[in-house]
């Protein structure tokens, strides 16, 4: 092998630098014939482009060629003689020459570093950076040089220097811009590019520069100055604009070939996936077919599918609906649903079974296309790839992975025993990891509970019939003993048992559960106490002793009084709570033989047993029995560190006095109950026949007021509220129900039914938004309205969103909230101090007025009085009615008026039927007034009449 040396690649290349120094030498001595004397300084210097393009295309050993070629064209310049007898001149000529190696080796930077040479010179900024770089920048400095040293030696005088740098550095550009193409176009080899710019570019640019030496020459003998500065423009700008088109011309053929080449490559990917899809549905089950769009009839399918389904293609094409026959009938509802839901283009999968000839089922995945055209489907077409084995396998590994993942646990042996695998729910039962028994024997689970011959029967078992059931018991991993339900089954294959399985379950929690269950079907899970289907178990045993031994018994019915009101305001738990010790307290004042029962809510009953045949005297322990229970539930308790006291309503009946079922005598218990909770609450009532009379009526008013709120079929009255002059200065909005057969009726009449059966919400919410609306109704009339304030039930104020239902109200309705007031007793805001003052700020907050009615009848308290913001104490009627005859109602009277100008509030007298009872309020101190003797509350268009356009006018 000869071994590649500098040397070696020097002496193999040295005719290419020989003649870069003789192109060099040649050019640049042309370029002086048509220079004047005596700096010979050319328009155009062809040596520039020429050394440049010789080291960018040979490298820089070309430079001492160019170096010696520079010297003998300057020696031109610099006589030999003189530059042998000056040592200044020689150094000047040795200056002029490195200049022009300078020139080369700074170009040769400066686009190798910049502008990322080598490259074809195409693209426009390319080609600009290019020439900017080689000509303009790389020459600068070096021809600056050149003329200062030419100034030195004295070839150039003083006032020549500007425009002989201006002229030289000019040439070099030129040069470069004109003969660093030819070079290339010459003797690059290597792109393509070149070689085909021979006619487009070099051909015009060699006549242009000779065209272009001919006319200096011709000039020159002319005496003529040609070419100072513009003759250089012509090959230059011929060059600039060549290597533009062919710039041009190229990058248009580079794109077309890479494109084609691009698609010569996606044809040939293109083409290798067609025979990789055909190749495909070779190996696949797959009916390729295309249909009518519109009817759906196949207009082609391959052989395919007569293997797959057994009906000949031509009966596929024949019969207009042969897919819809041969659909699945559980499938046919869902493909039609989603054949007239899809309606766009493209690609769609849809899964679905057909019916074969042979009457078996074959799924189908569906990939099809629509082809859209104009809003309408042009064509339609598929693939239908037989999925009938992966469904199966699916399913079936569904099957066993769910069996094994079971709630049972499951072991799996060897047929020498030896475990081999365990799921999750046998580490969750016996507290063993796989990885700890997995190679074992099952042995490790024994209890020592079993003898040898409960094991002799297992395998016995084992090895009569295949299988062995029954409760066998084992230790966990803990060493805590507990009994399984266990099945083994031998697993056999050609008669020789491989594998033994057992599934089995920790029938401890079975038997929990069955427990747990019982005590959820027959007690109550809140209080433990018996639930009603056992209360009505135990009732009808009672009752057939009772009535075969001709004794009596009692049922006692109770309901906690205001218990929603506390479960609203303190929350569920605190409810909870109190229920508890309800139960508790209720449980220990009974006999063992008696039960207690909560039937839900706040409802308890107890079932005294039938142990006396005297009546009076099952009566008088049944009302004993109940004092005790009302006893004890009247003393306060202690609910979360919060106290609480409460009352309940009682009701009594005694069995059995007829052929009553247990259902019947419980809601004849339940009527009396409500007649207690009717005469205040508190109290002990015994059931007498009329009572049902009335809880029929009861249930007949809820029925109708339910009716009443679906329609709307309630009206508002107003009462003014007037000065010690008579002037109005509000008014009270109270509810009349329009019945339909009994005409007005009073609040009186229906709102205890209403509070009770929590109807009073609605009908609350309903008189709010309708008192804004009225009140809007007017201002927009141009009515001056004055405040109206309205009752506000103990339940409608215990909300969480009644603030919330205010605020919706005065928003909607767009009306000023000075004009709304609400209405409360006093024993609506004793319940949680703490959220009455909140909700009674936010609702002063808001603009609302808040007004204390029916005062002084419930927990009358300065305490309260002093921390709540209220703007007006209404006087309850009860004193005003009596005023005149009973000195004490006077007395109570001017104790609320005084005590209330003390705290700024303001009093309304409400009541006031009479002048006596006017003037005598009057004396007292009162200011405002409320009553028939003013007005009887009147409906919306009276009211206007009579009060708000006498008030507009004023």
């Amino acid at each position: 092998m000869v071994k590649v040396t500098g040397q070696t690649i020097f002496l193999k290349n040295a005719w290419q630098y020989a003649l870069a120094g003789l192109l060099f030498y040649a050019t640049g001595w042309l370029a002086m014939m048509i220079a004047p004397p005596p700096a010979y300084i050319s328009s155009i210097w062809p040596p520039a482009g020429i050394g440049l393009a010789a080291v960018l295309l040979w490298g820089y050993r070309v430079i001492p060629f160019i170096f010696l070629a520079n010297i003998l064209l300057y020696l031109k310049v610099f006589d030999l003689a003189s530059v042998l007898d000056s040592p200044q001149k020689l150094m000047a000529l040795c200056s002029v020459a490195s200049c022009g190696v300078l020139r080369v080796w700074l170009a040769t930077i400066l686009i190798k570093r910049f502008a990322q040479f080598p490259y074809t010179l195409i693209a426009i900024r390319k080609i600009a950076l290019f020439f900017t770089l080689t000509g303009g920048v790389a020459a600068f400095i070096p021809t600056a040089l050149t003329v200062f040293a030419l100034h030195i030696s004295g070839v150039i005088v003083t006032q020549d220097i500007y425009y002989a740098f201006i002229k030289a550095w000019i040439a070099d550009c030129t040069g470069v811009i004109v003969f660093v193409p030819l070079f290339f176009i010459i003797f690059d080899r290597q792109q393509r590019i070149w070689e085909e710019r021979i006619i487009t570019l070099g051909l015009p640019l060699v006549i242009c520069f000779l065209a272009t030496i001919a006319l200096a020459l011709f000039f020159q003998q002319q005496a003529t100055q040609y070419l100072q500065f513009q003759g250089v423009f012509l090959p230059g700008f011929v060059s600039i604009v060549l290597l533009i088109l062919t710039g041009r011309h190229e990058w248009i053929k580079i794109q077309v070939e890479q494109r084609t080449e691009q698609l010569v490559k996606k044809n040939h990917k293109l083409s290798k996936r067609d025979k990789q899809f055909k190749k495909l549905l070779q190996t696949q089950s797959v009916i390729i077919w295309r249909a009518d769009p519109v009817s759906y009839r196949f207009l082609y399918v391959n052989e395919e599918a007569e293997s797959i389904l057994g009906y000949p293609v031509t009966q596929w094409r024949d019969e207009s609906d042969f897919w819809w026959q041969r659909l699945h009938d559980d499938d046919k509802d869902r493909v039609q649903a989603f054949c007239a839901e899809e309606q766009a283009a493209g690609n769609v999968d849809l899964e679905y079974r057909m019916i074969s000839a042979e009457g078996t089922i074959v799924w189908f995945r569906d990939s099809h296309t629509k082809v859209i055209k104009d809003g309408v489907v042009s064509e339609l077409y598929g693939l239908m790839l037989d999925i009938t084995k992966q469904k199966l396998a699916e399913e079936e590994f569904r099957v066993a992975a769910i069996t094994f993942e079971s709630q049972q646990g499951i072991l799996i042996t060897d047929r020498l025993g030896k475990i081999i695998r365990v799921n999750k729910a046998f580490t969750e039962i016996t507290g063993f990891l796989p990885r700890e028994v997995i190679g074992k024997d099952p042995k490790i689970l024994k209890s020592g509970r079993h003898d040898k011959s409960f094991y002799k029967h297992f395998w016995q078992e084992l090895a009569d019939v295949g299988k062995f059931e029954g409760e066998v018991w084992n230790r966990r991993k803990n060493g805590e003993i507990y009994p399984e339900w266990q099945i083994v089954t031998a697993v056999e294959n050609n008669r020789e048992v491989t594998h033994y399985v057992s599934v089995f379950s920790d029938i401890t929690h079975k038997k929990e559960a069955e427990d747990k269950i019982h005590n959820l079907a027959f007690y109550d899970a809140l209080t433990g106490l018996p639930n009603r289907r056992l209360l009505l178990d135990r009732f009808e045993q009672e009752i057939a002793i009772a009535r075969r031994h001709k004794q009596f018994g009692a049922v006692i019915f109770l309901d906690l009084d205001h218990f929603k009101l506390l479960n609203d305001s303190q929350g569920h738990l605190v409810g909870d709570e109190l229920l508890i010790q309800v139960a508790n307290r209720l449980s220990s004042v009974l006999r063992e033989e008696d039960t207690p029962a909560r039937l839900g809510g706040d409802e308890f009953v107890v079932l005294l047993h039938a142990n006396s045949e005297n009546l009076i005297e099952v009566s008088d322990h049944a009302r004993t029995v109940a004092e005790k229970i009302r006893k004890q539930l009247n003393t306060p308790f202690l609910l979360h560190h919060y106290q609480h006291q409460i009352s309940t309503s009682i009701g009594i009946t005694l069995f059995p006095e007829g052929d009553e079922r247990p259902d019947m005598i419980l809601q004849q218990a339940d009527t009396a109950m409500y007649r207690s909770k009717s005469g205040g609450r508190n109290a002990i009532s015994f059931f007498q026949p009329f009572m049902q009379e009335a809880a029929d009526q009861r249930l007949k008013i809820e029925q109708d007021l339910r009716m009443a709120i679906e329609k709307e079929g309630f009206m508002l009255f107003y009462q003014p509220q007037v000065d010690h002059t008579g002037v109005m200065i509000g008014a009270e909005v109270l509810i009349r129900w329009d019945h339909p057969e009994q005409g007005i009726v009073s609040p009186a009449d229906f709102i205890l039914v209403a509070e009770e059966s929590s109807l009073i919400l609605d009908i609350g919410l309903w008189v709010l938004k309708n008192t804004c609306q009225q009140i809007r109704t007017w201002l927009a009339m141009g009515i001056t309205v004055p405040r109206l304030s309205f009752n506000v039930s103990s339940r409608q104020f215990r909300q969480r969103e009644f603030v919330d239902q205010i605020k919706n109200a005065i928003s909607e309705t767009q009306i000023p909230p000075h004009l709304l007031g609400i209405e409360l007793t006093e024993s609506v805001m004793i319940i949680d101090i703490a959220d009455t003052v909140a909700k009674m700020k936010a609702l002063k907050s808001l603009g609302v007025s808040i007004a204390v009615d029916d005062f002084g009848t419930g927990y009358s308290s300065l305490a309260y009085l002093k921390s709540l913001p209220l703007d007006v104490l209404k006087i309850d009627r009860s004193f005003v009615g009596d005023i005149l005859l009973d000195s004490n109602d006077a007395i109570i009277i001017e104790t609320i008026i005084s005590m209330a100008r003390h705290l700024r509030l303001r009093v309304v007298a409400e009541g006031v039927e009479t002048e006596e009872q006017f003037e005598l309020l009057k004396k007292l101190g009162c200011l405002l007034f409320q009553g028939y003797y003013f007005s009887r509350p009147l409906p919306s268009v009276n009211f206007a009449q009579k009060y708000l356009r006498s008030a507009k006018s004023e």
